[in-house]
């Protein structure tokens, strides 16, 4: 690069990589206080079950006063949340996809858990909540938009 790199650029290549430590490191010399980088470093020691390590720098985090932002998923629709047909709905889904051959990818679930209890964590989180209100919604076929504040699950 011809210039120094910045944060953002920073924070792209830490989402994008398994060098984590090393561009946290980087990005902790420009701004020691951006919480995203100890998400998408308590992420990557989650992912590589480095759970002390995990556990570590949520402590550390916590010892600074500093608080993440909820995961929270958002789809824009003209309606009221319906939580009882959400969950009917929810259900004949997942039902649906293992009768297609859906098995959920338990990698995607950064918790030192059982494989079982983390299926339950992937099949009832929020992008698949908002992604089935917006199915119940809307007309069929019709386009659903659902955003993310942190990141697109994988599975």
């Amino acid at each position: 690069m011809h210039a120094e790199p910045t944060e953002n650029v920073w924070l792209i290549l830490l989402s994008a990589c398994r060098l984590a430590e090393k561009v946290a490191g980087k990005i902790f010399m420009i701004n020691l206080n951006n919480m995203r980088v100890y998400v998408i470093l308590s992420n990557a020691y989650a992912a590589a079950r480095r759970w002390k390590d995990t556990a570590r720098l949520r402590v550390s985090v916590r010892n600074k006063g500093m608080k993440k932002t909820p995961a929270c998923s958002w789809t824009e629709i003209k309606s009221h949340p319906y939580r009882l047909r959400i969950n009917e709905a929810l259900k004949d889904l997942f039902e649906r996809m293992e009768q297609e051959g859906y098995v959920p990818t338990t990698k995607e679930a950064l918790h030192d858990v059982e494989d079982e209890q983390k299926k339950n964590l992937l099949h009832y989180h929020s992008g698949r909540f908002a992604i089935v209100f917006g199915a119940i919604s809307t007309p069929d076929g019709r386009t659903i938009r659902l955003i993310n504040n942190l990141r697109v699950c994988g599975d």
